[in-house]
């Protein structure tokens, strides 16, 4: 089945996501990326950063992350990791992103990280304008 052909009967939004989840659960990574961004989408929203990490990072937390833009490329900055960021959801930013999120928990043995939520959480502390005393 191609996810990105159109059943007039399926309404937008929750359909689509049981429509497209088991297919895309046969997909290798890097793949799943590129079908997700060649979604059809009507003025929507809906092909950004956070949509389309947040469900491998609530399906998967031991290997996925969340990806958000501003908070992520500002901890990056912050731990001073070069972070090569594309506003289009591709493969070759999240698996950049995978690669820092790795190295990020090897560096926090003492932190003992469980999965990618802690790191998740570290880097939203080194981020954020939530945090100014992270010090």
């Amino acid at each position: 089945m191609d996810v990105r052909t159109r059943d007039p009967g399926v309404r937008p939004g929750t359909d689509d996501i049981a429509r497209v989840q088991p297919v895309l659960a046969q997909q290798p990574p890097d793949q799943r990326c590129e079908v997700v961004a060649g979604l059809p989408r009507r003025q929507t929203r809906v092909l950004t950063w956070p949509v389309v990490t947040v469900f491998g990072f609530i399906a998967a937390p031991a290997s996925h992350i969340f990806l958000k833009p501003t908070v992520t490329r500002r901890a990056a900055e912050t731990l001073g990791v070069p972070f090569e960021y594309r506003s289009r959801p591709n493969w070759e930013t999240y698996a950049e992103l995978l690669r820092h999120a790795r190295a990020v928990r090897k560096d926090l043995p003492d932190l003992h990280p469980r999965d990618m939520i802690d790191i998740q959480s570290f880097l939203w502390v080194q981020g954020s304008d939530e945090y100014p005393d992270r010090g």
